[in-house]
């Protein structure tokens, strides 16, 4: 799975946060999508869940290293899944 996240939020400050504290989120950013079900993640509700836990994931960190603020919302800038194809000779 590959994916490009964006995050929103009206809190001007945060948008500052999400700069300073950029190795931390990503750090969650990968986490959250590396336990995302790739079968799952191809639907709709699939894709909206994992999109909640980016949301949860950066607001977890956010307040862990002391930011004031939060995002509101995580969207897909891109969002690849790869499946493996096998090749059975036919």
């Amino acid at each position: 799975m590959q994916a490009g996240i964006s995050a929103s939020t009206h809190y001007a400050a945060v948008n500052q946060s999400l700069k300073d504290d950029d190795p931390a989120l990503r750090s969650v950013i990968l986490t959250a999508l590396s336990d995302a079900d790739p079968d799952t993640a191809t639907t709709d509700a699939g894709k909206a869940q994992l999109l909640a836990s980016v949301k949860n994931a950066i607001n977890q960190q956010l307040r862990r290293d002391g930011y004031k603020g939060m995002v509101e919302a995580a969207y897909f800038s891109s969002f690849i899944i790869q499946t493996d194809q096998v090749d059975d000779g036919v």
